[in-house]
C-alpha cells in the first residue's frame, strides 16, 4: 500500500527528541516540506529544533492545524511510546494518514483504541517497524529459521 502525501508531513514528537532530528532530516533528503509540532516543551525548545532544521515549529497540534490545515499531508507520532495512543487519537480527527514510531502502544487496548479511531475515520495508520525490511536481518532470518547452525540459544544484534 502507498500512502500520498505529496511531499508534506508534521512530525510530532515531545521533547524534541532524537528520532525526531532522525525522521526531519531523511524527510528533507527527499524533498519534503515537513512542519513540526513538539507536543512535550516549550516554545523556545522547539524554536530552537525549527532553526536548525528550517521547520515550521509548533507546540500544539490544533494550532498547526489552525495555521496550515491542507498544508499537512500526513502525521509521523515520534513522541515517546507512552504518550502514542493519546496523540494518535487526537490527530486522528483532522483526516491526515498517521505513521506512529514502534510500539504502537504500550498497552493492548491503547493500541485498540488507535486502531478502531483510524478504521472510523477511514485513515490509514501504520506503524514504523523497519528492521524487517534490513537486508542483514532478514539474512539472519533465513539462517535461523533455516536451520544451518542448528537451534538458536541466543542472539544479540545491534544496528
Amino acid at each position: 500500500m502507498t500512502i500520498r502525501f505529496d511531499n508534506r508531513v508534521a512530525i510530532v514528537t515531545g521533547g524534541a527528541n532524537g528520532i525526531g532530528n532522525s525522521i526531519v532530516r531523511a524527510f528533507h533528503t527527499q524533498g519534503a516540506r515537513v512542519h513540526f509540532c513538539d507536543v512535550d516543551t516549550d516554545a523556545g525548545r522547539a524554536e530552537a529544533f525549527s532553526r536548525k532544521h528550517g521547520a515550521p515549529a509548533y507546540t500544539s497540534v490544533d494550532a498547526m492545524m489552525r495555521d496550515l490545515g491542507s498544508a499537512v499531508g500526513a502525521f509521523i507520532v515520534a513522541t515517546p511510546s507512552g504518550s502514542h495512543a493519546p496523540v494518535c487519537l487526537d490527530l486522528v480527527r483532522h483526516g491526515r494518514p498517521i505513521v506512529v514510531e514502534k510500539p504502537i502502544a504500550l498497552e493492548t487496548a491503547d493500541a485498540e483504541k488507535m486502531v478502531a479511531a483510524a478504521n472510523k475515520a477511514g485513515k490509514q495508520l501504520m506503524i514504523g517497524h523497519v528492521l524487517p525490511f534490513f537486508s542483514e536481518y532478514d539474512y539472519v532470518h533465513k539462517l535461523i529459521t533455516g536451520g544451518k547452525f542448528g537451534r538458536l540459544l541466543g542472539g544479540y544484534f545491534k544496528r
